[in-house]
């Protein structure tokens, strides 16, 4: 995984040395997120974190562009306590991912409108509550570990401020489980089954909100 990483890291630092080269642009864009994990029973956009990273980009038409990113980006899911309301459990969930997003850009006077996919890889996690750390077994009564690889869809834009600086909005999410159900049901068996017996495991979103510096 973290040999994938390097890679990736490898190429794009490569690819920005010759980013001087009028059909290239290289940039660094950052942020905060607010994310969630559907299949927690929990909701809302609770967990924050950060998002940030260097990115190239290619015009390839005088509207259309190509950019690839690659960003630090934290994940999880939250519930705080209300003990007004007599509920003091707490859950925290932490995942930190190197991702890779490659989007499709299209301009329209000042704002750039964004959409393709990412693979994120993933670089660590962490679940506690209030009595520390949480480790849920599967049905063999083994950790439930995540996913090594996040695939999923970006959609986003931003407004250019002026030529170098600009502010974005993104929103992300899983198209394959970060995690597994506890019983190892697939997409396949989960659509099979009643609402109430589908769960094909936990699936990341994920809105960002940044500002980025283009170089030229």
């Amino acid at each position: 995984m973290m040999r994938s990483t390097l890679i990736i890291a490898f190429v794009l630092v490569a690819v920005l040395s010759v980013s001087s080269q009028n059909s290239f642009q290289g940039g660094i864009a950052g942020g905060f997120t607010m994310t969630q994990i559907s299949g927690d029973n929990l909701a809302g956009f609770d967990q924050f974190g950060i998002s940030a990273g260097p990115f190239i980009r290619r015009e390839i038409s005088g509207a259309g562009a190509v950019r690839m990113e690659i960003n630090f980006t934290q994940k999880g899911s939250r519930k705080i306590p209300d003990p007004e309301n007599g509920d003091y459990n707490e859950y925290r969930l932490r995942l930190n991912y190197a991702e890779v997003p490659l989007l499709y850009e299209h301009r329209y006077k000042d704002i750039v409108f964004q959409g393709g996919l990412y693979v994120g890889f993933l670089l660590g996690w962490k679940e506690e509550t209030q009595f520390g750390d949480l480790i849920i077994l599967d049905q063999n009564q083994k950790p439930l570990e995540f996913e090594d690889l996040d695939v999923g869809m970006a959609l986003g834009l931003y407004y250019e401020v002026t030529e170098k600086f600009f502010v974005s909005g993104r929103y992300t999410g899983s198209l394959l489980p970060v995690r597994k159900h506890p019983s190892g049901q697939t997409l396949s068996q989960a659509l099979g089954g009643t609402f109430t017996e589908a769960n094909a495991g936990q699936y990341s979103s994920v809105l960002q909100f940044g500002i980025g510096v283009l170089f030229q």
